[in-house]
């Protein structure tokens, strides 16, 4: 009987773990993946293979995703990619595999895995959300820095260097590559609209106040980030003021 039991457990984790990959999801939107980091030896991985993968309600959870297994021995490189260093560890990724959204290690028994699952879908789809929104901010500021270049003497164009200053408080929200434009950006306005860029001092972001003082800052007009507001308002005045009375020349 428990012999019986135990290809019966095998047989639907096989059904889990791999007649399920790949699905997509009703709504026609790509599905979230799950990796799952197992190997032969893994006591827990094989306790969940008996006690939590067949459970009914881990299985209609399982169908919201896309679900990989993967076995460390197998796959080192994989799981190195992924800095697995215990399992079972559990990742979700967005649908192309990309980047870790939420991860979680260690046994779960079927209430547990049910309770993650739907906890980690969400914080997940709220992560995505969120750099959607990012990047179309970013879309957006980037067309109208665009506009703007060559053309920095425009009333209007300020809404431009102000929503570069949105995107440097965003920091930790942008990926490298944004982040790395944006560094160029404050480079060449710091040649071109210096005047507009020293409005930043002014942020109430400190990363952003950082990364304008950086950019600008000269012996005869220096700027402190961490200095209080009404010193930065000196300096900023006294910086734009240099820049008027041609110390300081703004292109």
């Amino acid at each position: 009987m428990t012999r019986k039991l135990h290809l019966t457990a095998c047989l639907a984790v096989l059904l889990i773990l791999h007649a399920l990959c790949p699905l997509v999801a009703e709504t026609g939107e790509a599905k979230l993946r799950l990796l799952y980091f197992t190997a032969d030896w893994c006591g827990p991985c094989q306790l969940m293979q008996q006690q939590t993968w067949p459970v009914p309600a881990v299985q209609s959870e399982l169908r919201q995703y896309t679900l990989t297994k993967i076995d460390i021995d197998a796959e080192k490189e994989t799981a190195r990619k992924w800095s697995v260093s215990s399992i079972p560890t559990f990742i979700i990724s967005d649908s192309e595999g990309t980047q870790a959204l939420v991860r979680t290690s260690g046994f779960k028994d079927g209430d547990q895995m049910v309770q993650w699952l739907q906890d980690a879908r969400v914080m997940a789809m709220d992560q995505l959300a969120r750099q959607r929104a990012t990047q179309a901010k970013y879309e957006a500021s980037q067309q109208m820095l665009r506009k703007a270049t060559g053309n920095w003497d425009q009333p209007e164009n300020a809404a431009a260097v102000q929503a570069l200053f949105t995107l440097l408080a965003m920091r930790e929200s942008l990926t490298e590559a944004q982040s790395t434009s944006l560094d160029r950006q404050v480079q060449a306005l710091a040649e071109q609209a210096p005047g507009l860029l020293a409005q930043g001092i002014l942020h109430r972001d400190l990363q952003v106040r950082v990364r304008v003082a950086r950019a600008l800052s000269t012996e005869d007009t220096p700027l402190d980030a961490w200095a209080s507001e009404s010193e930065r308002t000196r300096q900023c005045e006294a910086y734009r003021s240099a820049i008027q009375r041609g110390v300081l020349k703004q292109d």
